[in-house]
């Protein structure tokens, strides 16, 4: 019999991922940096395998965040949709990014609906800014 995936399992598959395009890694580097497979990282996001907490703590140092980061927003009594980000910015791969312009990402950003994800992502657009004066 097969195991039901748990809503957390999904938040944090999604959290991964939005944080790894965020650091634009890809998932062969992210499980380069692991010695595991890139295969390993997809089953991860899509929460076909758990992450136990060990390998968690060590995708947070690589991505440089807190393991806090991957259960920020979750919430037992909601559905995924309105306790996450829209799945359409989560699935932004690294290619789909590159053929983006600039007006479209930030079309889809002030779209999203007010939520810890979205806050974050214009936080870490105003320090790369900041970084960049």
């Amino acid at each position: 019999m097969q195991r039901k995936t748990h809503l957390l399992d999904k938040h944090i598959g999604l959290r991964l991922k939005m944080r790894r395009i965020l650091m634009n890694k890809t998932q062969d580097d992210l499980a380069k940096e692991l010695k595991i497979t890139f295969q390993q990282i997809q089953k991860y996001e899509k929460a076909t395998n758990r992450v136990s907490a060990s390998r968690l703590y060590e995708i947070a140092k690589i991505l440089n965040t807190e393991i806090t980061y991957f259960f920020e927003g979750y919430r037992d009594d909601k559905s995924l949709s309105e306790q996450t980000m829209t799945e359409e910015i989560y699935n932004l791969s690294i290619k789909d990014k590159e053929k983006l312009s600039n007006g479209d990402i930030i079309t889809k950003l002030i779209n999203m609906p007010p939520s810890d994800e979205k806050r974050e992502i214009f936080s870490l657009l105003k320090k790369k800014l900041s970084e960049r004066s």
